[in-house]
């Protein structure tokens, strides 16, 4: 009995296989300009050089 059910659980896996993989597209890459642009540049930090010392 635990043979029929590993099959069935299989079959069930593969028709979903099957029905996503037409569905789902992968993201196209970012150009480089899009990363260009999404760089973030805190403006609100000052740089203290010898903060530390």
């Amino acid at each position: 009995m635990q043979s029929n059910k590993n099959s069935i659980q299989q079959q069930i896996f593969e028709a979903e296989k099957e029905y996503f993989e037409g569905r789902l597209k992968r993201p196209n890459q970012p150009t480089a300009e899009a990363i260009k642009r999404a760089a973030f540049i805190d403006k609100t930090y000052v740089w203290k050089a010898n903060a530390g010392v």
